[in-house]
């Protein structure tokens, strides 16, 4: 609209309305808050020349605030396994004419609590000014999306809706490079080990640990103690393989892919010593066999157990690893670097406890033994009545079809029992004085036959066909 060449005048569109005024600032009553108006101003000197100007402006209330981010805002993508993620910043402005007073800043909706602000409130913006807070989604969710909303509350609310995406494992990669790389998990089911690190060039001796255990590559399967890798849950992994890759991990669960049980991987057995993994940072592994004297300890009831002074570090129970006929543990012990860990072992089957000749100084992430050099745990006193049964007791035929003869001079067994090599319990037979055992309906492969007398027990290995 043209100005009308009055000394003042504003309009809307459409005239509203005319003043006269001689000072320096003139005040306009009755105009709408968020409504654009158009001044248009003439000024007259005393020698009566008039010059108009145009101006454009939005009134606006007395109390009136801004965001800096409005709408939905979505921060990025992690894995599991996240640290804190970088939070976000938003700034408040005071756009009105006067100061705001007291603030509240606060966070409504189903996942507010996965969420964390700087602060809840504000104590005072002036005209003009800004003050900030932050928003960070809390660390350790699950997998999943997050969404939350934030509120400034004043005279005019303005809301930031805040979202996250759920990571697709088959678009989200993870960078595997020579050493060790702290990794996280991103599929939202679990996955046995061999099945989800298929997609990666694993060799011999790479190792895969988490807080609780670990498992180490032998050529094409993964073994000890950690079976399944689990949503919520971080790894480390160890590999000298000499060139960077790329794991994907699968997006959908494979056919036939169950989680394993803890009974699987041991024996139905109460480990004696018990550790708090979490109390510590830091942890390092012992991959050990035991040694009686001169003889590797055959027995997948031997417990061995790291301390620290009095304080329990880790234990672990033998297992039974076909594919290098040994009984392994799979020690996982946490600590702090030049402390000093010593080594003791329970024999669940006779009740005895040995000290060892062992002591090692607790490193990060340091690596005793191997599976194909296991660290040796030296038992201090000796298991005559184990090494007394050893001597007596033999099985034949082996490989077996139907019956298991069991040739001894003890005539009574308390206790003869069959175990798969998951750990599962297939036969059992109490009080036992026969000459042999029929196992013509296990289904064809290895299995261990333990025989308890007394506290006495052995072990023994035999093939079925």
């Amino acid at each position: 609209m043209a100005c009308r060449g009055m000394p003042i005048l504003f309009c809307r569109g459409a005239f509203i309305d005319e003043q006269t005024y001689t000072g320096m600032t003139y005040t306009f009553t009755g105009l709408q808050n968020g409504v654009e108006y158009t001044f248009c101003v003439t000024a007259t000197n005393v020698n009566g020349t008039s010059e108009p100007a145009t101006v454009k402006a939005t009134p606006r209330a007395p109390y009136h605030i801004s965001l800096s981010e409005t709408g939905v805002y979505s921060f990025a993508a992690a894995t599991v396994g996240y640290g804190a993620q970088t939070a976000l910043t938003v700034t408040v402005y005071n756009i009105g004419t006067q100061a705001t007073g007291a603030l509240s800043v606060g966070l409504s909706g189903t996942d507010a609590a996965d969420f964390t602000l700087s602060t809840t409130s504000i104590t005072d913006i002036t005209a003009g000014g800004s003050d900030n807070f932050t928003l960070v989604p809390n660390t350790g969710l699950a997998i999943g999306t997050y969404t939350a909303t934030v509120t400034v509350e004043l005279q005019n609310n303005q809301n930031i809706t805040v979202t996250g995406e759920t990571v697709d494992p088959a678009t989200t990669s993870i960078a595997i490079n020579s050493g060790f790389n702290w990794i996280g998990y991103t599929p939202g089911f679990p996955l046995e080990v061999n099945v989800a690190l298929a997609g990666i060039s694993a060799l011999t001796g790479d190792q895969l640990k988490s807080q609780t255990g670990y498992s180490i590559r032998l050529g094409t399967n993964w073994i000890g103690s950690l079976t399944d890798m689990e949503p919520g849950k971080g790894y480390i992994y160890q590999t000298e393989y000499p060139t960077p890759q790329t794991l994907t991990y699968p997006s959908v669960a494979p056919l036939g892919a169950a989680l394993h049980s803890k009974a699987a991987t041991y024996l139905s057995v109460t480990q004696k010593w018990q550790s708090d993994g979490s109390r510590y940072p830091d942890n390092m592994t012992v991959t050990s066999i035991a040694i009686n004297g001169d003889d590797e300890v055959r027995n997948s009831q031997l417990e061995i157990a790291a301390f620290s002074e009095n304080e329990v570090r880790g234990s672990a129970i033998l297992q039974y690893i076909a594919e290098l006929d040994k009984y392994i543990g799979f020690l996982l012990v946490t600590g702090e670097n030049g402390e000093t860990i010593t080594l003791k072992a329970f024999d669940h089957a006779t009740g005895e406890e040995y000290d060892t000749h062992n002591a090692l100084t607790f490193a990060s992430n340091a690596i005793y033994g191997n599976l194909l050099n296991p660290y040796p745990v030296a038992l201090t006193s000796t298991t005559t009545g184990m090494s007394k049964i050893v001597s007596q007791i033999s099985i034949y035929p082996n490989p077996v079809k139907g019956r298991l003869y069991i040739s001894r001079t003890v005539e009574t067994f308390d206790l003869v029992e069959i175990i798969d090599l998951n750990g599962r319990s297939v036969l059992l037979q109490k009080d036992f004085n026969a000459a042999s055992i029929n196992v013509s309906a296990l289904e064809t492969g290895m299995y261990l036959i333990r025989i308890t007398a007394g506290k006495e027990t052995v072990v023994k290995r035999f093939i079925k066909r």
